[in-house]
């Protein structure tokens, strides 16, 4: 699609017209991207750190393999294989999910921080600014 089909949108882009939309923005909005990047780091290390809630603590807590000794000499139950096997492959999904998501905290982190550097370098572009 050609951009001139578009056009409409940019009117209703909220923010491009900050009086309309009572937009306010912060006098230094490179401190505020700084302060919430900081934020994100901060949590960050909780969830990766020694901390209850966190990976580690997950791992430590949250790995219900021992159950598996208490079925294995069950005889004829193929029940509690199954059980323990799901208990297991269910601990390995969520802890790979919950560094996943770690992971995306870190690089949200750092393009929040990135954020503010660009907009300090579009400022000097195109205003004439000093940071």
């Amino acid at each position: 699609m050609a951009t001139k089909d578009h056009q409409h949108c940019e009117q209703k882009w909220r923010g491009l017209d900050p009086s309309r939309d009572d937009v306010k923005y912060p006098d230094n909005p490179k401190d505020r991207f700084d302060q919430l990047a900081k934020r994100l780091e901060e949590e960050l290390a909780d969830l990766t750190g020694q901390k209850k809630g966190s990976v580690t603590d997950l791992r430590l807590h949250g790995d219900l393999s021992s159950f598996e000794y208490f079925f294995r000499d069950v005889e004829r139950w193929g029940g509690g294989k199954v059980f323990t096997d799901t208990l297991q492959r269910g601990f390995e999904e969520l802890t790979t999910i919950y560094e996943q998501a770690n992971e995306k905290l870190r690089i949200a982190a750092g393009l929040v921080r990135s954020g503010g550097g660009a907009l300090d370098v579009a400022d000097i572009a195109n205003l004439g600014k000093d940071v």
